[in-house]
């Protein structure tokens, strides 16, 4: 998260840049492959996950989507995937968990 001007958001207000509930998210990045040999990452923010399998199952969902495929070339084949939860300290700060994969 970055800062509103030169200050660092409130901890509400990060909480409602999240989504609202202040509700930890899961982090999905996919890294992709093209068949000329580039590497690309695209990554995505999933609220509605029940755990880490449900977050990368709803991720690959939105990667297929015809927007997700135009920012990728559409013939990159996945290559790996990460999952990290985010979440939030008492004060507010946004951090990443360890990857489960």
């Amino acid at each position: 998260m970055t800062g509103i001007g030169n200050r660092h958001p409130m901890t509400a207000e990060v909480r409602e840049n999240a989504g609202g509930t202040g509700r930890d998210r899961w982090f999905v990045g996919f890294r992709f492959r093209t068949s000329r040999g580039s590497v690309g990452r695209q990554f995505f923010v999933v609220g509605e996950a029940a755990d880490a399998e449900d977050a990368v199952a709803i991720a690959m969902a939105r990667a297929s989507l015809p927007r997700s495929r135009r920012a990728r070339e559409d013939d990159a084949e996945m290559d790996g995937v990460e999952v990290r939860r985010l979440r939030w300290n008492p004060l507010g700060w946004a951090y990443l968990t360890r990857s489960r994969a």
